[in-house]
């Protein structure tokens, strides 16, 4: 429905306009004013929609966001390949400090003992001491004690009975009718060297000369012997060395050259038997300068063969030889 208002107005300006339109072939009139602005009209329905326009051109680009949170942790992947191995690096520069010390080792082996060093010249005899204080040597209980210095102490010797002499036994000042008791090491009557003791007085055995870096032969190679020196135990030497040379007196034999053998005015050396040359080479640790090889005995067998003993440590032990073979010669003694 229209405004009335609006419907008269309306009216009115259409009568003016055709009054108008009549007499303008006439005379023009005076232009009225203008008249108000009449109320707004309805809304017209919508027109269809038009085509969709061109693309824009692309804008410039944005500042930059903010940065975001730091993300969670991803898992751990699978270890990889090992890689070649690098160039050794090259020397570094030497520290100017010292490390510290090590912690210390292990003790090593002992080495072996060194030769023994040329004596040294003497020294300047020292400033003269003070007067020690005056010593006191105790006193015996009877009539003939006596004392003697131990390295440590004084120590008293009671006195002697009658028809018995004082003698130095193992260092010891000893009052005895009898000679000192020897052991194994001990040097013997004749300035050898004790082997083997043949009682428990320790007073009687064998001694052995010092040895020779020499060799030689038995001898009387096929040579009959009415009795033959086959005896092999202790106590069986002499008797052999004087069999053997009764058959066979020749100088260069080892028979004849222990019997003629001298030292310190005793000359009742002999040849032993290869059971006194086993005692011998038993001891050998004791006896000093010893030479490992063979050694030969007095006790001989049949026409050719000789008793001998092996002191080698790969061949220790008696062995059956010829009386040609070499060997080294123990000189022996009974006291």
């Amino acid at each position: 429905m229209c405004n009335p208002i609006l419907k008269s107005v309306l009216s009115i300006n259409i009568a003016l306009l055709i009054s108008i339109s009549v007499n303008a072939e006439v005379s023009t009139g005076i232009r009225g004013p203008i008249g108000l602005i009449g109320p707004k009209g309805d809304t017209g329905l919508q027109g269809a929609q038009g085509d969709v326009g061109k693309v824009g051109p692309i804008g410039q680009k944005g500042i930059t966001g903010l940065k975001g949170d730091k993300g969670l942790h991803g898992d751990v992947g699978d270890k990889g390949l090992t890689g070649p191995k690098g160039k050794r690096g090259d020397l570094g520069p030497t520290g100017d400090s010292r490390g510290l010390q090590g912690p210390e080792g292990i003790l090593g082996l002992k080495g072996k003992k060194g030769d023994k060093g040329d004596v040294g010249g003497y020294g300047v005899q020292g400033i003269k001491g003070d007067k020690g204080a005056l010593g006191y040597i105790p006193g015996g209980a009877n009539i003939g004690d006596m004392q003697y210095w131990d390295g440590i102490k004084w120590i008293n010797i009671a006195a002697g009975l009658n028809n018995t002499e004082l003698k130095i036994c193992n260092g010891v000042p000893t009052w005895s009718v009898l000679t000192c008791p020897y052991k194994i090491g001990d040097t013997g009557p004749a300035g050898g060297t004790v082997f083997y003791l043949t009682d428990k007085t320790s007073l009687h055995g064998f001694e052995v000369a010092p040895l020779e870096d020499i060799t030689y032969q038995i001898g009387c190679d096929g040579k009959l012997f009415s009795t033959f020196p086959q005896n092999e135990y202790v106590g069986t030497g002499e008797h052999n060395t004087l069999e053997i040379i009764y058959w066979c007196p020749e100088s260069y034999f080892a028979a004849k050259i222990a019997h003629d053998y001298t030292l310190n005015g005793f000359s009742d050396w002999f040849l032993p038997s290869v059971m006194e040359l086993k005692l011998l080479i038993d001891q050998k640790k004791s006896i000093g300068v010893f030479y490992d090889g063979i050694y030969l005995s007095s006790t001989l067998l049949d026409y050719y063969g000789a008793r001998s003993y092996s002191s080698y440590a790969y061949s220790y032990g008696l062995r059956a030889g010829k009386r040609t073979d070499n060997g080294y010669i123990a000189k022996i003694r009974a006291f």
